[in-house]
């Protein structure tokens, strides 16, 4: 009887001699060679015709090849899962499927069992590190580790989320995606391999079965298995030394090949390979021979062959001829640089990379080729092809604007000089009869600049009217709205009897400014449509002008809750911006931080961290990682982790704006009272009511010294106050506040279908019920839902928060079935959205508990409430009040059961905690 020793040596054998072998004699020889026995054939074919894309070298194929009849792995138990089948395999390791084991949920994974054969002191640190570095990597275009161990006999694993789909070329071939969705599909892919970059990780193996594209169309990055970490200081200038040849041969690139230092530009001729192939159908070597040696001399020498003269295809000419002209020019260019021999003259950045392909996308000048004025021309022409019909007018139109654009500059110059020369006046002590400068303050100053300028009659009117715009914002700019107003108007006057576009332009803007700190949003949004009139004419789209004014009526209507135009104005924005600017370029911010607005505010949490992320991002490329101007978007990401339940990191990125603000400004800055807002929630939230409720009042008392009692912000905070009082049972002091809102909101006449009218609706609701008339507690928080369900959506967690509170009042007055209904509804909402773990969605679980107390299901009740304190242990922690009191009403559960003996622990154990809170509070509250 033959043993697996003995037939894997005659195995080992067979295949060093057909590798002997001509290629086209090699069937043959296996059939002779191994007569009747089929399955020793079928083996040395499967090593012979191992998949070319395999990482390793061809001893790993024949022990990895050698399991594969019998997989011991194959239904153990690795940390908490089982495994259930293998993936596949790689140099330095096998994947296999798992499930989780003994869990009360399902959850499919992947998991990445080391070779028993590579235990050797560096492989097993090699892999160590992919776990490691998969561990700092979080990014929604790259697997995720989830668990990771040593299994019983001592192999090293990790544990990562399995991924169902395509690997990138077969994804793209089997949809026949077009060029421009390919090209869109890898800048993703290079989003992801920046993001690595950013986290000092170099992805050395960049190839179709590493990228995977999931059931919604999305790439998703693999094996990490040998990517390098950076040295932090940036020595080498980032390039990893070539302690270890570990590469797939074909996606290579020249310095892997020779052994050389690796650096990131590694990456980018990865990310050329790839694109390549996806847009030619094929890689651009063509060694001499199937030899190994011949394939390296290849990728080391030999020019890649020009992509539009590589697409070649016998079964189907006719998308061969198109697909050469649509590579032609731009495409060649971009993939020839990132395939250059030389590192140092491919893309210094995976971004740099990405960016040309986005300005190809956008018929601009690519970065990739010398920027003549032809090339320029040519990219104009690709863009306004009907325009160019009329290029004897363009001759003659350019002939006349020259000796205008000159004159145009002096007047400029002019112009400039006399403003300046002005503003510098102002500052300088010149009158004995006037306070001295360190005694005036910037408001005093700047009025006193205006009235200068009204008394200067020999000043021209484009000075005069740039000088009152520049008063103007400034005075806006120290809460000085009032007296900035009439400057403005009087500029905006000047300007309709001068034509000067971008200073009318300007003083619009102005005023609409002026306008949004008033409240007065609808006053705003018409202003900035009578500037848009006038930048459309003078500048056309896309210009950053139109961009600017978009971009600000955007805003204007986020505060007049036209959410659609909100998104239509700011996504315009956006396609201008992205295709004028640098990706970097600060005028970015605006479109991004209103898109992420947007998306918070239609319950989309993880877009909108998407869209405020990249906002910091590019504050931190411009200003460095601690500047006054990181501050907001710090808040908005605070705002993000709060809607999504992850009220630590919020607290983190708020406590850091605040500081931030604080210490920058000595407690003056505009938006500190709203960042403390958010900060004030969050803290609420996690059961820090003390330090909430003391900021509350700071907040509103320094946003009303600023702005007065009448202002919505102020009604909004006030509601953010009162629903803190009411939450923690202080009915009088949140009704109050409820009604101070209300209030307001009838003073700036506030439309009644407004989202903000929804929150002083539910907090009155709650006041309601607190009180115990149900009757219009229900019919307040019906209103409120509703109007809910319209403005942001019913997805919104903010709207099943209502739904929440409807069904507890429900529930409250023996209407248990339609309880059960708004519980499961909100439930069902939530988790469809991806917040089934939020702490509303564990509101809404705690409610249906007591539903289910009501009708004595007692076990079903227990269960609920269980779920409902594990959901939120991280979230609030185990010890807020809101679990407390889910303990205590398991205690009442018990009780009900006849489990005197466990309510009474339950009760022991967690009324004592409850007093203590209910202690502290009152206590602050008392102090106020």
């Amino acid at each position: 009887m033959t043993t697996d020793d003995q037939r894997w040596q005659r195995l080992n054998a067979l295949l060093a001699q057909v590798l002997e072998q001509p290629a086209a004699h090699r069937e043959a020889w296996i059939d002779e060679q191994c007569g009747e026995d089929k399955a020793l054939a079928a083996e040395l074919r499967e090593l012979l015709d191992y998949d070319a894309e395999e990482t390793g070298d061809l001893s790993d194929v024949i022990v990895r090849a050698s399991t594969r009849i019998t997989d011991p792995m194959i239904g153990r138990i690795v940390g908490s899962y089982r495994v259930t089948g293998k993936i596949a395999e790689g140099g330095m390791g096998v994947v296999y499927a798992g499930d989780r084991e003994g869990a009360d949920f399902e959850q499919r994974v992947a998991i990445k069992v080391m070779h028993s054969h590579k235990l050797d002191d560096v492989a097993r640190a090699r892999f160590i590190a992919e776990r490691q570095i998969l561990a700092n990597l979080n990014h929604p275009n790259i697997a995720k580790l989830i668990d990771g161990g040593v299994t019983n006999d001592g192999l090293p694993f990790f544990v990562m989320e399995y991924i169902e789909g395509e690997n990138i070329a077969d994804y793209c071939s089997n949809n026949a995606l077009t060029n421009a969705q390919i090209l869109k599909l890898v800048m993703t892919v290079c989003d992801a391999l920046q993001y690595a970059h950013n986290q000092l990780v170099i992805h050395r193996d960049i190839k179709p079965s590493n990228i995977l594209i999931d059931a919604s169309g999305a790439p998703r990055l693999l094996d990490f298995g040998i990517a390098k970490l950076l040295p932090t200081d940036g020595s080498a200038d980032q390039q990893t030394r070539p302690e270890w040849r570990a590469l797939t041969p074909l996606y290579a690139s020249p310095e892997q090949i020779g052994n050389q230092p690796i650096s990131t530009a590694a990456v980018v001729y990865g990310i050329g390979l790839l694109l390549y192939r996806l847009l030619t159908g094929r890689l651009p070597y063509s060694p001499t021979s199937d030899h190994p040696r011949d394939l390296e001399n290849a990728i080391l020498s030999a020019p890649a062959e020009l992509p539009s003269s590589a697409v070649t295809s016998a079964d189907n000419a006719q998308w061969s001829s198109k697909q050469r002209k649509a590579l032609r020019g731009d495409l060649d260019t971009i993939l020839l640089k990132a395939l250059r021999k030389e590192p140092d003259r491919r893309y210094a950045t995976i971004d740099a990379f990405r960016d040309d392909i986005k300005r190809y996308l956008a018929r601009l000048p690519i970065g990739a080729r010398r920027d003549t004025i032809a090339y320029r021309m040519s990219r104009f022409v690709a863009r306004n092809s009907v325009a160019v019909g009329l290029t004897t007018v363009f001759i003659i139109a350019a002939i006349s604007l020259t000796a205008f654009y000159t004159a145009r500059l002096n007047t400029e110059r002019d112009v400039a000089e006399q403003t300046a020369e002005f503003l510098t006046g102002l500052f300088e002590d010149s009158n004995p009869y006037r306070r001295s400068r360190d005694e005036l303050t910037v408001a005093e100053l700047v009025s006193t600049g205006a009235e200068t300028v009204s008394e200067d009659t020999s000043l021209p009117a484009v000075v005069r009217a740039r000088l009152l715009r520049t008063i103007g914002v400034v005075l806006n700019n120290v809460s000085q709205s009032d007296k900035a107003e009439p400057l403005l108007e009087e500029a905006i006057a000047i300007h309709q009897t001068i034509n000067v576009p971008g200073d009318h332009i300007n003083a619009l803007h102005a005023l609409a400014t002026v306008r949004q700190s008033q409240g007065r949003y609808t006053d705003g949004i018409a202003i900035i449509n009578e500037a848009l009139e006038v930048a459309d004419a003078a500048f056309g789209r896309p210009s950053k002008e139109v961009g600017a004014l978009l971009c600000s009526a955007a805003y204007l209507n986020y505060r007049n809750s036209d959410y659609e135009k909100m998104y239509e104005q700011a996504e315009t924005t956006r396609v201008m911006y992205e295709a004028l600017f640098d990706e970097n370029d600060l005028r970015l911010n605006c479109p991004y931080g209103t898109l992420g607005t947007y998306y918070q505010i239609t319950g989309n949490a993880r877009l909108s961290m998407e869209f405020d992320k990249r906002t910091l991002r590019i504050k931190e490329a411009n200003f460095g990682p601690d500047d006054f101007r990181l501050s907001n978007t710090l808040q908005n990401i605070g705002i993000d982790h709060i809607d999504l339940g992850d009220y630590e990191a919020a607290i983190a990125n708020l406590s850091r704006a605040v500081e931030i603000r604080d210490v920058a400004t000595d407690g003056t800055d505009r938006q500190l009272p709203q960042t403390m807002y958010s900060l004030a929630h969050a803290l609420g939230k996690i059961g820090r009511f003390t330090e909430a409720h003391a900021m509350f009042l700071r907040l509103i008392d320094l946003h009303t010294e600023r702005t007065g009692e009448v202002h919505d912000v102020v009604a909004y905070w006030r509601y953010g106050h009162g629903d803190l009082l009411a939450n923690l049972g202080a009915t009088d002091e949140a009704d109050v506040a409820f009604s101070q809102a209300t209030a307001i909101y009838t003073e700036i006449n506030k439309p009644e279908g407004h989202f903000d009218r929804s929150v002083t609706l539910v907090g009155h609701g709650k006041v309601s019920r607190d009180r115990g008339d149900l009757d219009a507690a229900e019919s307040q928080m019906r209103a409120g839902l509703m109007i809910r369900e319209k403005t942001i959506g019913v997805e919104n967690t903010f709207t099943q928060l209502a739904r929440v509170d409807l069904a507890d009042v429900l529930r409250r007055r023996g209407k248990l079935d339609e309880a059960r209904s708004e519980f499961e509804q909100a439930l069902s909402v939530m988790r469809s959205t991806g917040d089934g773990e939020h702490p509303t969605a564990a509101q809404a679980l705690t409610g249906l508990a007591q539903v289910e107390l009501a009708e004595s299901s007692f076990s079903e009740a227990i269960q609920m409430l269980e779920r409902a304190i594990e959901m939120t242990a991280e979230s609030i922690g185990v010890d807020h009040l809101d679990n407390v009191d889910r303990r205590l009403l398991l205690a009442d559960v018990f009780e009900q059961m006849g489990d005197s003996t466990q309510a009474e622990l339950l009760r022991v154990e967690n009324k004592p905690a409850r007093d203590d809170i209910m202690a502290r509070w009152n206590s602050a509250l008392d102090g106020t």
